[in-house]
């Protein structure tokens, strides 16, 4: 739990040191769901430093464990993850593969958390294939079920992203307009990763 709360900090160096500790503590018990759970935690703090060939084998060892247990909700957010590393790596068609399979599954488990995750996701991936009015759709979606679930960082993140494709559209004034709502978010919820995406954002308006 310490290391979740290194890694939403931006700590990640901090985050990695628990995590791992952890890891080896749950793989003495022999414990599964605990060994899948850290290897997928490792591998978002890899992914946010931008290291892909060290988050994807954590997210392919942590999906096979899970697929073992029959655990779609571990299925579904791995999946999530490892459609965010091919995205990192800009590989988009890949990318909404693993996230359609994520969003499957989180409409057949009814998680509204998790179906928002998943449409912002593909939201990102059709503004990466050049896909505005599409990704606006998707991430209007995601965003409306988070604020009914009083996701505040899924909000933030979404409206920022809400933002970037305002700004591919050419409306900078509604650009301009979500990337500060997105920041004050931010700020409030200490998300450093997220207020530093939404200023480099602003600049890019400016």
């Amino acid at each position: 739990a310490a290391g979740r709360l290194a890694m939403a900090q931006g700590d990640y160096g901090r985050a990695r040191v628990l995590n791992e500790e952890s890891l080896v503590l749950w793989r003495d018990l022999k414990d599964t769901p605990g060994i899948a759970s850290m290897l997928n935690c490792l591998g978002l703090i890899a992914a946010y430093q931008s290291d892909f060939g060290r988050a994807v084998p954590l997210y392919e060892e942590s999906l096979a464990l899970r697929r073992g247990l029959g655990d779609k909700q571990g299925m579904a957010t791995t999946l999530n993850n490892l459609g965010l590393a091919a995205y990192g790596r800009a590989d988009h068609s890949q990318a909404t593969i693993f996230h359609e399979e994520s969003l499957a599954l989180r409409r057949e488990l009814g998680s509204k958390l998790g179906i928002a995750m998943s449409l912002h996701n593909l939201g990102l991936m059709a503004q990466g294939q050049g896909k505005y009015r599409r990704s606006t759709a998707l991430l209007q979606e995601g965003l409306a079920l988070q604020r009914e679930v009083e996701d505040k960082q899924g909000s933030a993140r979404s409206i920022s992203n809400l933002g970037v494709t305002a700004f591919y559209l050419g409306d900078l004034a509604q650009a301009a307009t979500l990337q500060e709502e997105s920041q004050a978010l931010q700020r409030e919820l200490g998300d450093r990763r997220g207020t530093a995406f939404s200023l480099n954002h602003l600049g890019e308006v400016v």
